[in-house]
């Protein structure tokens, strides 16, 4: 008798770790809110992915004429704090870069730890047009953030609209929505909301 409860102990420890084998651990997921924020003239757009209350990157746009038939139109993006945006330094500057959906946004990507440029436009008497955005496509830019001190990423998708005609100039700046990645550390596709 003592043999056979040996044996079902056995068969039972034996069938426990079948059962482990097969489970499986919780698997990561992205959160995607949705927006419809709109910038028209000076303003800024801040983004809080997981909704702590702490401020996670902001997007400013700011318009001024110079007084020398000059406008000055500018588009930026701030990391929120010991945050990172996705960016390739050119001239010295931090340009933002304008991702396409499928961008793998991750420890690999090139993270700019400061204020980075997005659009830098001087029309008028003045003429410059500088930066990645602007175009009027929808592009998506790739933020690094903290949480309880882990480092998160995410996107931002935007569309940065500037027109230069005999009606004036426009800028617009509008923000249809943002995701992360639960996991920290764990890449994310921009784009991808699931």
């Amino acid at each position: 008798m003592h043999r056979f409860a040996r044996l079902g102990l056995l068969v039972s420890v034996f069938a426990f770790g079948l059962l482990l084998g097969f489970v499986q651990p919780s698997s990561a997921y992205i959160i995607y809110t949705p927006a419809d924020k709109e910038l028209n003239g000076s303003g800024m757009l801040t983004v809080d992915f997981n909704r702590d209350g702490i401020l996670d990157a902001s997007i400013q746009q700011s318009s001024r004429f110079d007084g020398n038939n000059c406008w000055l139109d500018l588009v930026q993006a701030y990391p929120g704090t010991r945050g990172a945006i996705v960016a390739t330094d050119q001239g010295g500057f931090a340009w933002a870069s304008a991702l396409t959906a499928g961008y793998i946004i991750g420890s690999q990507a090139p993270l700019n730890f400061g204020e980075a440029l997005m659009l830098d436009v001087h029309s008028g008497s003045c003429s410059l047009d500088d930066g990645y955005w602007g175009d009027g496509a929808v592009h998506y830019l790739g933020v690094a953030f903290k949480i309880r001190g882990a480092l998160h990423f995410g996107w931002i998708q935007l569309k940065v609209t500037y027109a230069n005609n005999h009606f004036g100039h426009e800028l617009t700046t509008t923000l249809t929505g943002y995701a992360y990645e639960t996991v920290a550390g764990r890449p994310i596709v921009a784009g991808r909301t699931s």
